[in-house]
């Protein structure tokens, strides 16, 4: 509870930011969960603990790695740093885990150029969820888009409709992928009707 008052506001958890870090070790799982919801209610301080954050997506409780994630993904800077260790975590167990890293790396373009092809490897997910937030963060930018054209072209066969409409709204950012890939854009359409 005390935690929850703390995260009211970003200048509070910034003020109290060496104690909130140090509940990330605390042996009440849901404590380091809490710990990792304040942190994320103010970019710089998840800036200034960035190193202590990124160790919690190691943690043995999928919760705890995706609050971590989740704290990430409010500062592009800090996930820029640790890009790497965010990437890894497109292959963890847990879906919720997987999703999470796919929104962090989207709010650094800079990361998702770096990391692409492990980006366009959730294409294949095993659920329809993750593969929608793939094309979403490669729709983020036209020159992904253009890059990885003919893989998300194939998305418009996929067997999960969301995903399809992702694909779609990924191919509409970018018209030169449009005109490259028409025919083949139509004879999926076509087929999928």
């Amino acid at each position: 509870a005390a935690l929850g008052a703390l995260a009211e506001s970003p200048e509070t958890v910034a003020k109290h930011g060496e104690a909130i870090v140090r509940k990330l070790e605390d042996s009440d799982g849901g404590v380091r969960y809490a710990a990792l919801r304040a942190l994320a209610e103010s970019p710089k301080t998840v800036v200034k603990y960035g190193e202590a954050i990124v160790q919690k997506l190691e943690h043995s409780d999928g919760g705890v790695r995706y609050a971590a994630l989740r704290a990430l993904a409010e500062s592009p800077e800090t996930v820029a740093k640790h890009g790497e260790a965010i990437v890894r975590k497109l292959e963890d167990s847990d879906r919720d885990v997987r999703f999470a890293a796919l929104l962090a790396l989207a709010r650094s373009p800079e990361t998702v150029a770096k990391h692409g092809e492990a980006i366009v490897w959730k294409l294949e997910d095993s659920d329809g969820d993750v593969r929608r937030d793939a094309l979403g963060v490669l729709a983020e930018s036209p020159e992904m888009v253009a890059k990885y054209g003919e893989a998300i072209v194939r998305k418009l066969e996929d067997s999960d409709e969301d995903v399809r409409r992702a694909a779609l709204g990924a191919l509409a950012e970018s018209p030169e992928t449009v005109a490259k890939h028409g025919e083949a854009i139509v004879r999926k359409l076509e087929d999928s009707d």
